[in-house]
């Protein structure tokens, strides 16, 4: 059995909540999802590549998860981080939502970080994470490697509250 997640419609009113493995079944509502964009105080965002586990493998990311049945969007973008990055979040502020691109229900959250988390070998979410400015990334993705369609949106998004 897979986890339980949360459908909505384009509006954001819940629906009802099924096993994960079974959201395309429902094709006029939309998975609840979270996204953090985390930043430092001089500027720099934390990111992380991820694992060859995982769909979109190889490509850099932010924290990304679905909402579980029962879990509120904070929770699960603090949930998220502590599963992808291993990093315990402070304040967080929503600055949008709304459908996304893949057809989820996209939350987007904004945070802070101190310091760069050191992953535990057993992290089956993330290869490796970093921290970068924006031009740093823009510099990363020119040199070949590949992002989530979203990646730079978001950031715009967040940097732009």
């Amino acid at each position: 059995m897979s986890e339980m997640v949360q459908l909505v419609d384009e509006d954001g009113n819940f629906q009802r909540a099924v096993e994960r493995d079974e959201v395309d079944e429902y094709p006029d509502l939309h998975m609840v999802i979270v996204e953090l964009v985390l930043m430092n105080s001089v500027g720099e965002f934390l990111y992380h590549e991820r694992h060859p586990s995982k769909s979109e493998a190889g490509k850099i990311d932010h924290v990304c998860g679905a909402v579980r049945e029962g879990e509120t969007p904070e929770e699960a973008a603090r949930r998220e981080a502590l599963e992808e990055v291993e990093l315990e979040v402070g304040e967080l502020k929503e600055v949008a939502r709304g459908v996304n691109e893949y057809g989820r229900y996209r939350m987007l959250f904004v945070g802070e970080f101190d310091q760069v988390p050191t992953l535990s070998p057993t992290n089956e979410e993330a290869s490796y994470v970093a921290k970068a400015t924006l031009d740093e990334l823009q510099a990363i993705q020119t040199a070949g490697q590949l992002f989530v369609n979203s990646f730079f949106s978001s950031i715009d998004q967040a940097v732009s509250i």
